[in-house]
């Protein structure tokens, strides 16, 4: 017989087969189409998740919270960085930049491209 924390594996690793992730609502469990959900601003994504900063600090008292916190500082970077290169339709000119030059494509590049190529 399966137990509940198996079926909520199951459930889980199901979802994430199909591109989708599972997260704990007050209204229950809620899957979601893991791209479409990191289209939303990052304090979205946090609160979402449970872990915007206000919340984590909520458990200070449990070791767990620095972890959480890391995590989230490292989620509003990497939403930062894909926000600054999703914002605009640059990034396929840099491919083909590269491409036709053999400039790196590197996000570091990138970031060159735009400043002196691309403002030309």
């Amino acid at each position: 017989m399966e137990t509940k924390n198996e079926k909520l594996e199951d459930l889980i690793l199901a979802e994430y087969k199909k591109g989708n992730i599972v997260v704990s609502t007050s209204e229950g469990l809620q899957k979601t189409n893991l791209k479409e959900f990191i289209k939303q601003p990052v304090e979205g994504l946090l609160y979402d998740l449970n872990r915007n900063f206000a919340t984590i600090l909520t458990f200070i008292d449990d070791p767990k919270w620095v972890n959480d916190y890391a995590l989230s500082s490292v989620v509003v970077e990497l939403k930062r960085q894909l926000d600054d290169v999703s914002s605009d339709n640059d990034l396929l000119d840099f491919a083909e930049y590269c491409r036709s030059t053999g400039f790196l494509p590197t996000y570091e590049n990138l970031n060159i491209w735009k400043e002196v190529v691309k403002n030309k």
